[in-house]
């Protein structure tokens, strides 16, 4: 398994942006610290860390690396104590990685291959641990928005037996109103919308992939 360098601390980007901006204040200065707060300096650290180049900053990514390094030089610049002399420790990490020509997907409707271009329109992702997954012959079942939020009275499952199956939904909450008001938060994403929260009620129903 491989060892992959992580930062100590794990901070959103504008909380680490606020950090960096109080660099020269004094412990417990509280008023001088919010003086130096600028929004110029939190806006330069959200756009270095969500630009395209980092990739995303998964661990173990050529992008999560820079992401890193730049983080790390940034809590030098802070004034931050490294822990034992550096700001990364060693750990290691269980991920997968896909074998380009050796993961393949076929959608059959009555006889019939669905024609698709995947390398525009599916991306292959699993949780499990072993070598090779295999859903060969499991059939495609569409679960609405695979949202089950009883405060709502909402629930794409009910009455339906997905085990074995594989899911198709929609992202995003669903966009329903109810005398005139928007369910869920309108605008607003809750996390039912997420795709996390989707594939993990896929595994929660015995689904066989979503």
């Amino acid at each position: 398994m491989p060892s992959f360098r992580i930062l100590h601390l794990v901070l959103s980007a504008t909380f680490i942006a606020v950090i960096f901006s109080c660099h020269s204040s004094r412990e417990n200065d509280t008023d001088n610290a919010a003086s130096l707060i600028r929004a110029d300096d939190i806006l330069r650290d959200v756009r270095v860390l969500s630009a395209d180049d980092m990739e995303g900053r998964a661990p173990g990514t050529s992008g999560g690396e820079k992401a890193a390094r730049y983080i790390a030089r940034r809590f030098k610049e802070a004034g931050l104590s490294p822990i034992n002399g550096s700001y990364f420790q060693e750990m290691t990490l269980v991920g997968t990685r896909k074998k380009p020509g050796r993961s393949s997907l076929k959608i059959y409707k009555n006889g019939r291959t669905l024609p698709y271009q995947s390398d525009q329109t599916l991306t292959y992702w699993s949780t499990s641990r072993d070598t090779v997954v295999d859903i060969h012959k499991a059939p495609l079942i569409f679960v609405g928005y695979g949202v089950e939020a009883p405060e709502y009275q909402w629930d794409d499952f009910k009455g339906m037996d997905v085990r074995g199956k594989v899911l198709l939904f929609l992202n995003n909450d669903p966009p329903v109103t109810e005398n005139g008001r928007a369910l869920f938060k309108g605008d607003t994403r809750t996390y039912y919308g997420r795709w996390t929260y989707k594939f993990e009620q896929a595994m929660r129903h015995g689904a066989a992939g979503a």
